[in-house]
């Protein structure tokens, strides 16, 4: 089916599965692309998946997903390598280098490392923000989405619970920082996050 996948997609599979035997077993979303069809040069899905948009567009996805059925237990891309504009490595745009990985590739690593745990509230009031926190025993992790694709957001992050002053990382992907930027802080009241970009912060509880 050419179509991207939405972020009611998840909550639509579990009202379907209500009154059945399988209303309450794990859910995945076993494949997510921004588009499936095939283009004019015969190729499949859409170069903007292997950009910078790509990769907030599986922020943005996944995130809700999470979001929206505490059941949701994993993920899934068509493809990891190659296969036209669907795989994080050697794709489209990269013309079959398989030395190369896309944003979405980048974000998804980095996302697997910093943001384990379970996720806990977090709440803020720009509408072109999307947040994600979690936590473990020892560390808090926050994930900012900004997909306002021109203007850039400032933030503060309050953490309940960090020692004032800690240093913080930081890693950034956005236009200006395709393969990912890592940086160190202390101050989260001022906070930027550029237009079309994912900031995930880690720090101690």
């Amino acid at each position: 089916m050419a179509k991207a996948a939405s972020f009611a997609d998840i909550s639509s599979a579990r009202q379907a599965v209500t009154g059945t035997p399988a209303e309450n077993l794990p859910i995945g979303l076993l494949e997510y692309n921004m588009n499936a069809g095939k283009q004019r040069s015969g190729k499949y899905g859409i170069p903007q998946q292997g950009t910078i948009t790509g990769a907030v567009y599986a922020a943005l996805l996944l995130t809700q997903a999470f979001a929206s059925d505490s059941n949701f237990t994993m993920a899934a891309l068509w493809d990891l390598v190659s296969d036209s504009n669907f795989g994080v490595i050697g794709n489209a745009q990269s013309h079959g280098n398989y030395r190369d990985i896309d944003e979405q590739g980048w974000y998804l690593r980095q996302a697997a490392r910093l943001m384990p745990g379970q996720q806990v509230v977090a709440s803020f009031d720009d509408p072109g923000l999307q947040v994600l926190a979690t936590r473990v025993t020892t560390h808090f992790s926050v994930q900012l989405v900004n997909y306002n694709l021109h203007r850039a957001t400032s933030v503060a992050v309050n953490v309940k619970g960090r020692a004032a002053g800690s240093q913080v990382g930081l890693w950034e992907i956005s236009a200006r920082y395709p393969r990912g930027h890592a940086s160190v802080t202390k101050d989260l009241q001022r906070l930027t996050v550029p237009p079309q970009s994912i900031v995930m912060l880690r720090g101690l509880r």
